[in-house]
């Protein structure tokens, strides 16, 4: 991403986003090129008309065109912060390194020192501290939305989204399981709900086809058998009603698949969410995602420290799923110490969920989902739903759960 332009593209929608950009530490001399330019304008045009410049006029001046971006300021401030602390750490590395080939330790020494000390000085712009008596108004702002049932991107199970206010934009949610348990089922249910709902919806699947996952998505939605589906074990009456339910929903927008491993690297993923414009991300087998070179161990750290970047950054709603590692019992529900990839999985996640079904439960052909770590619980509690892949049943046991919004089907038809 450019940075310089983005946050030119930032600053230029508001006076409150340009004072901000320099609240958080943004100088002139971090930019680069016409950034630089662009910036220097944009302060002194603020300064004389009390106003910011369209971006129309910072671009006709600059002759450069800074292309509206998703990213929030904040992100990119601190990117551009970033960005200025490493150069100038190389910058006095490559003095210090001179010193040291002139045989020169103790004028190495005193770099090393003023180095540490810029060091020091460049970090302080990158602090972000904010009074607690200034962020009263966001509280209030927080309890009204609460108080009048506004909730993010909603699960499919009322008790969930009771729990967690639903899936609020630059939050991650995992959910875990030990594998075959159903943690594929699990996101696209909650993709599809989201669908419904008239959210727009970016799957993202590494390791399974599109076809796979429509498979599920269409079994679901046209309460389907999907043992039959996969097996095709359809009746002549049923398999026409499956063909027709899937094919009345040609051309309905909204919901998206990416797959293929080959293609599965951060940035490829970040451009289909810059052309999708989705209101949630789902991510599957997300181990496969190819964030960096080296050993799986390494890939999995990257990928973590991604899945936690990109919600903030894309200000996005993100569900991924996690394996537990073994467990001792099946009806272990698995703690936050349990989650596999690596240990900082859950240090910034928002809500973990962990996936239940012992053999009793698979026999009554029902899944439990535990509460790990909910963030802005009001209260906890195990959400019991029914798990049947013969009547396509995935309701929550003892709650009024709504059924999936109609898409344009007859009632008695293909209900969704």
């Amino acid at each position: 991403m450019d940075l310089d332009g983005g946050l030119i593209f930032r600053i230029t929608q508001g006076k409150d986003e340009l004072e901000k950009a320099k609240k958080m530490g943004i100088k002139e001399e971090m930019l680069i090129g016409s950034g630089k330019v662009a910036w220097k304008f944009v302060n002194e045009y603020a300064q004389t008309h009390g106003a910011v410049p369209g971006l129309h006029v910072v671009q006709d001046l600059c002759g450069t065109a800074f292309r509206e971006v998703d990213a929030k300021l904040d992100w990119i401030a601190t990117e551009v912060l970033r960005r200025d602390l490493f150069n100038a750490l190389k910058m006095g590395v490559v003095d210090v390194e001179k010193s040291l080939e002139h045989v020169d330790p103790q004028k190495a020494l005193e770099q090393i020192e003023k180095l540490a000390e810029l060091g020091r000085s460049k970090r302080v712009n990158s602090v972000k501290v904010t009074s607690l008596t200034d962020l009263g108004q966001d509280v209030i702002e927080m309890y009204k939305k609460t108080k009048k049932g506004e909730i993010g991107v909603p699960f499919p199970w009322p008790s969930m989204n009771d729990m967690t206010m639903g899936l609020w934009p630059g939050t991650l949610t995992f959910f875990a399981a030990r594998p075959g348990v159903g943690k594929t089922f699990t996101i696209v249910l909650i993709s599809l709900y989201a669908w419904s709902r008239e959210y727009r919806v970016l799957l993202v699947s590494p390791e399974m086809s599109g076809v796979e996952i429509a498979e599920r998505a269409f079994s679901i939605s046209t309460r389907t058998s999907y043992r039959d589906v996969v097996s095709g074990a359809l009746g002549e009456f049923a398999e026409k009603r499956f063909f027709d339910g899937v094919m009345e929903q040609k051309g309905i927008d909204g919901l998206y698949i990416m797959d293929g491993a080959e293609f599965m690297e951060p940035g490829a993923i970040e451009d289909a969410i810059d052309v999708v414009k989705p209101d949630l991300v789902g991510v599957d087998s997300a181990y496969m995602i190819r964030s960096a070179p080296g050993n799986r161990y390494d890939r999995m750290l990257a990928t973590v420290d991604w899945l936690r970047e990109m919600p903030k950054k894309k200000q996005v709603p993100a569900v991924a799923l996690s394996q537990f590692r073994k467990l001792d019992s099946k009806k272990a529900a698995g703690s936050m110490d349990d989650m596999a990839m690596t240990d900082t999985v859950a240090w910034d996640a928002h809500n973990i969920f962990g996936l239940t079904q012992d053999d009793d439960m698979k026999a009554d052909k029902v899944m439990e989902f535990s509460p790990i770590k909910i963030r802005r619980q009001a209260f906890q509690t195990k959400v019991r739903v029914n798990w049947d892949f013969e009547l396509m049943n995935f309701e929550e046991i003892g709650a009024e759960s709504e059924e999936f919004t109609d898409k344009g089907f007859e009632e008695d038809d293909v209900p969704f």
